[in-house]
């Protein structure tokens, strides 16, 4: 069952496997309204503990909810919300669902997906009588980088990648989710629309906790910013290297090859910036990976770029690849 007894039997698992990393495993019939509620609290045909979404404790997860902290997720399989067959996996969910703000100190998103997996922050208390935070939209879209929701806003989880398990994507940038001031309990659950008693499928979730910290105020948290110490919201990386577009001028190797660089910027740098000055992706002679400031012209901006970073190394990033030439 989804509950604080499920979790009790997972802490006994747990126990037997020490030092194990642990999956959580999240029912369908997970019901996100009733988190941090009393037994035999009802939401929405539904009732606290049999429908309670799954709390992830440090027993279960070795994760501790921290403010100042960060979350990242990595979930497989796949639920029903009519109590049909699932298979394959699909934790980002189907179509888009406006979830029911049932409120009572919880409130639901709007422009998510149905069958998906759902987290909820809380406080120490249960909310019940609380006053209800004001609704997460997800109207520009579910790849987001990093997200803070407040306690009590039920957010959009899914698989934790940027990219599109309903299309079969599975090759996104893992997706950070801040911990709010005020937040000491962390549950999950799933998308529905009402009744949650009937769905049927599971999700497994492991849970990692990272720092907060993010150098450059760019919303992307360092341990997955591709230029920790330069802004780029985007997180633009035109050759795959692991270093974003904004702090890597390395364009060539010293044979002038793309992809061959040698972690540094030199000449070679600047002959390759020069034959694609002035130019836009209509161009013979555009370049990708000479737009450091990914704005489809290679001009004077990207000129200073280079200058900031001549004769020294690109980026820093936490995760650089080996076509980067940065790997000792």
């Amino acid at each position: 069952m989804c509950s604080k007894y499920y979790s009790l039997a997972l802490l006994l698992l747990g126990s037997l496997a020490a030092g194990a990393v642990m999956a959580v495993p999240v029912d369908g019939f997970c019901n996100p309204n009733l988190a941090g509620r009393a037994d035999g609290y009802e939401c929405c045909n539904d009732i606290a503990p049999t429908h309670s979404p799954v709390e992830v404790t440090p027993e279960i997860s070795g994760v501790t909810v921290t403010p100042g902290t960060a979350l990242t997720f990595s979930a497989e399989g796949a639920v029903s919300h009519n109590g049909g067959s699932t298979g394959g996996n699909n934790p980002d969910g189907a179509v888009t669902l406006h979830m029911t703000n049932f409120g009572d100190g919880i409130s639901a998103p709007n422009w998510v997906r149905l069958n998906a997996l759902m987290g909820v922050f809380l406080g120490g208390v249960d909310p019940t009588g609380s006053a209800t935070p004001a609704r997460i939209s997800y109207v520009d879209g579910l790849g987001f980088a990093s997200i803070l929701p407040r306690t009590g806003q039920i957010f959009f989880i899914g698989d934790g990648l940027t990219s599109d398990s309903a299309l079969g994507e599975t090759d996104g940038v893992i997706q950070v989710f801040q911990v709010p001031d005020g937040a000491s309990r962390l549950f999950l659950g799933t998308s529905d629309g009402s009744g949650w008693n009937n769905n049927t499928g599971s999700f497994t979730v492991e849970v990692t906790q990272v720092s907060a910290l993010d150098a450059d105020a760019d919303g992307v948290v360092d341990a997955f910013d591709n230029c920790t110490e330069v802004m780029n919201v985007l997180q633009h990386d035109s050759n795959d290297d692991g270093i974003g577009n904004s702090c890597d001028p390395d364009i060539v190797g010293t044979d002038g090859d793309p992809a061959t660089n040698n972690c540094l910027v030199d000449f070679f740098d600047v002959g390759a910036l020069k034959t694609a000055f002035l130019t836009n992706p209509a161009s013979p002679n555009w370049n990708p990976d000479a737009d450091f400031d990914d704005d489809d012209f290679i001009g004077f901006l990207d000129v200073a770029v280079m200058k900031d970073f001549f004769l020294a190394a690109p980026g820093p990033a936490p995760n650089p690849n080996a076509s980067s030439g940065c790997l000792s």
